[in-house]
């Protein structure tokens, strides 16, 4: 990550005894970014960047069934990272709405008691 980046996401790894973090970010130019790093740390290694128009093709292509895309390197990468950036600028335009915690769909616990 040799350029200046904004971040949007920074996830630990699921590793227990890992201490490194993915970072989701939006370079200067406007490519979004997913790097790996020590937790922390200032810079890490880039694993894939790609501009949005690329992913909404990319998935396209991947809904119309192409095996080309389906096995595309990084494919999930790109994909949840292009869930974060958009969903956090759909949250900052109003066209989303944040949820409590406790209503989430990961939330495990039974609301109707």
């Amino acid at each position: 990550m040799g350029e200046a980046v904004m971040f949007y996401h920074i996830q630990p790894l699921a590793k227990p005894s890992s201490t490194q973090e993915r970072v989701v970010g939006e370079a200067e130019d406007g490519r979004i970014v997913v790097a790996l790093r020590e937790a922390g740390a200032d810079s890490g290694t880039c694993e894939t960047i790609f501009e949005l128009p690329e992913a909404e093709k990319l998935a396209r292509a991947c809904l119309s069934g192409d095996e080309r895309a389906l096995t595309t390197p990084g494919l999930a990468r790109i994909f949840a990272a292009s869930i974060i950036v958009l969903s956090r600028a759909a949250l900052q335009a109003g066209a989303l709405e944040a949820q409590p915690a406790e209503n989430r769909p990961d939330d495990t616990r039974n609301t109707d008691d």
